[in-house]
């Protein structure tokens, strides 16, 4: 019934698929846009926290030339570039950069003037030629006043005074370019001569002829003299020409061999706390005036967050209550990191929605993620990433699309229906069949409990008559009272059979667990199961045959291969009136065969199936002539299958049968 009334809902929502399927695309669109927006909104979440956590360690980052070389734990963020924090309206990091500022030409792609090239062009052409050192000297002997030892001002003057130095760094004259080192060093800017670019210049190259000189100890305490009058110094002049002289100079200290693994970390961490601060200083000395501006912007007062951004760079700022008191971070986004991370967030929040038609575009019209479609209707447009500008839109589904799902609803409906059908079909056979074994093994137990019952009443009756008689002095006669305990013995032995063969079934029914495992020769068991029932087989008149090969070793459990044995021979005796019963173990290859053959009743073909199944015996139980439990066989089979042999059966019909078992040989 409930197959039923699903197969004719299933029927009835099948007319609907198209619109249902147009249904569940608008359901889906929307929440796709709403799991879109929360992932880039949970990541730019993140993101703050990030921020603010790493910010807790600006307070405690160098502010002395003493603590630079110390280690400190800085913590980054995937996706800022640099952070700022401000405490009441007063930098706190990088401390340095809260002094004032003179913004000179980038260092690292400054052009030389038109007297530098012409001095560095003549060097080219005429190497360490003395006429060049004469030159230089004569020109440098013009602008040169004894009484006062200063220059006139103007650029020949200076780079006469350069070239001479140049000359003799690549003459390898490294003491006469000291020389004129220190007086462009202790002159700095008397007259103007030098600029800031030039002044890192001669540091460097004060510092590279220490260090061709091997004077490493003088060249590390003339690299941190420099650093110590840079931090010392309040007009902090061109950033980038420092950074590349102290970035140049610590790199080429720590190469030193001589250093000592105390120095080594001290000037690891020195270049380390350094360099960041210088790197966040030139940004905020190079973009001061827009991060004054953020820096007054009043924030949200419920999340505190704040995006600004101009044609260079974007900046985050954070504040109250996002944190606490008068706490304020400005935080730069490295563009196409904090892109790549917002990216990958949305990217795995689509993963799962591939049948919906997106595109999300920056401001630039450059796809971000998901595809361009131009000949598509739009359905939706929203901005989903403030910062970079990012616009998601959502498109109609094609037609065709919606029409290939519905028939592909459509067949996965008709399919989950004929399985569910082919399911009951089969479903209810092998319930059928099923019940009916059921039905027939509760029949055959139950004639087996109405036989066992009979067999174990007959010899107790047996038993309990003739004893009676004996023990109340009825029979005087010696003849039969040795004919009645014959009788005794005999309804005894029938009822010991009969209770050991339920032992050994149930035995059985545990397993290979319960037996014992051990090397046996199953010729000596064969042979003493024979002898035991042997004088049956003779008191009905049946010629006995017998043929025991020795050393027929088996892996095996005594107890279970007796009782097959003794199952299978003393069947043959009970269902052979008249004839001949031949006993045979024997080697063959690998393989230990034993079998019984019989000249009795034989066994239909149609029954041939059955008789080794549980409680069955052929024919009906209360009208066969032949006593049993039908267990005998069901032991042997399950015997032979513990020890891994195979067993079979040929039989006719009036004939007689031969059922033959191979064992694996032992080794």
């Amino acid at each position: 019934m409930p197959t039923a009334i699903l197969s004719f809902l299933s029927f009835r929502n099948i007319q609907n698929e198209k619109f249902l399927a147009q249904k569940d695309f608008d359901e889906s669109r929307i929440s796709f846009q709403e799991e879109i927006e929360d992932a880039i909104v949970s990541e730019q979440k993140k993101i703050f926290q990030e921020i603010k956590t790493a910010s807790l360690f600006l307070y405690e980052q160098p502010q002395h030339l003493l603590d630079f070389g110390h280690e400190t734990e800085f913590k980054s963020v995937e996706g800022i570039e640099a952070i700022f924090l401000f405490n009441k309206g007063n930098l706190v990091y990088p401390d340095i950069s809260s002094k004032r500022f003179h913004k000179q030409t980038n260092f690292a792609t400054s052009v030389p003037t038109t007297i530098e090239k012409d001095l560095f062009l003549v060097e080219q052409e005429n190497g360490t030629d003395p006429r060049l050192e004469r030159a230089y000297l004569n020109r440098f002997s013009r602008f040169f006043r004894p009484t006062a030892f200063l220059f006139e001002s103007s650029d020949d003057q200076v780079q006469a005074l350069l070239g001479l130095i140049r000359f003799y760094y690549r003459s390898k004259k490294y003491d006469e370019a000291l020389n004129l080192l220190h007086v462009l060093e202790n002159n700095p800017h008397q007259q103007g001569y030098l600029t800031t670019d030039l002044t890192r210049s001669v540091n460097l190259l004060h510092f590279d002829i220490l260090v061709e000189q091997k004077k490493h100890q003088e060249a590390q305490d003339y690299c941190l003299a420099i650093l110590k009058d840079f931090l010392e110094n309040e007009d902090v002049d061109d950033i980038s020409s420092s950074r590349f002289f102290f970035e140049s100079a610590f790199t080429q200290i720590l190469s030193f061999e001589s250093l000592t693994q105390e120095k080594r970390e001290a000037f690891w961490n020195l270049r380390e706390n350094f360099n960041r601060q210088l790197g966040y200083m030139d940004i905020l000395s190079r973009n001061k005036g827009f991060f004054q501006e953020v820096l007054e912007e009043p924030v949200s007062p419920k999340d505190g967050i704040l995006f600004r951004g101009n044609d260079d760079i974007i900046l985050l700022k954070i504040a109250y209550p996002f944190l606490s008191g008068d706490q304020q971070v400005l935080a730069k986004l490295d563009k196409e990191a904090y892109r790549a991370r917002i990216r990958t967030r949305a990217r795995l929040a689509a993963k799962s929605w591939k049948n919906i038609p997106f595109a999300i575009v920056d401001k630039d019209d450059r796809k971000v993620l998901g595809t361009i479609l131009d000949s598509a209707n739009i359905v939706s447009q929203a901005i989903v990433n403030e910062p970079l500008g990012w616009e998601m839109t959502l498109y109609e589904k094609d037609t065709k699309a919606i029409q290939k799902e519905t028939r592909h609803r459509m067949f996965l409906m008709y399919g989950l229906m004929l399985f569910a059908l082919i399911t009951v079909i089969f479903g209810s056979v092998f319930m059928f069949r099923f019940i009916t074994q059921e039905r027939k093994l509760l029949s055959m137990k139950a004639n087996f409990l109405s036989s066992v019952s009979h067999e174990l009443k007959t010899p107790l009756t047996s038993i309990k008559m003739f004893s009676e008689m004996m023990a109340r002095g009825r029979v005087q006669k010696v003849e039969k009272i040795q004919e009645y305990s014959t009788l005794i013995g005999k309804e005894a032995s029938r009822l010991e059979n009969l209770i050991g063969a339920i032992l050994n079934y149930t035995r059985m029914e545990h397993g290979s667990d319960a037996f014992k495992w051990e090397k046996i020769d199953f010729s000596i068991c064969a042979q003493k199961v024979y002898e035991a029932v042997q004088s049956i087989g003779t008191e009905k008149g049946l010629k006995m045959e017998a043929t025991f090969e020795p050393c027929c070793m088996v892996m095996g459990d005594y107890t279970a291969l007796y009782s097959l044995a003794q199952n299978l021979i003393e069947n043959a005796i009970k269902y052979t009136n008249e004839g001949d019963i031949s006993v045979k173990t024997y080697s063959e290859d690998n393989l230990v065969v034993f079998s019984v053959t019989d000249s009795g009743v034989g066994i239909d073909t149609s029954e041939q199936k059955n008789i080794f199944n549980d409680f069955y015996r052929v024919g009906d139980e209360m009208t066969r002539s032949t006593k049993g439990s039908g267990l005998g066989l069901a032991i042997v089979k399950r015997v032979a299958e513990t020890h891994r042999a195979t067993i079979s059966l040929v039989s006719k019909l009036g004939k007689g049968s031969t059922f033959t078992v191979r064992f694996k040989k032992a080794e």
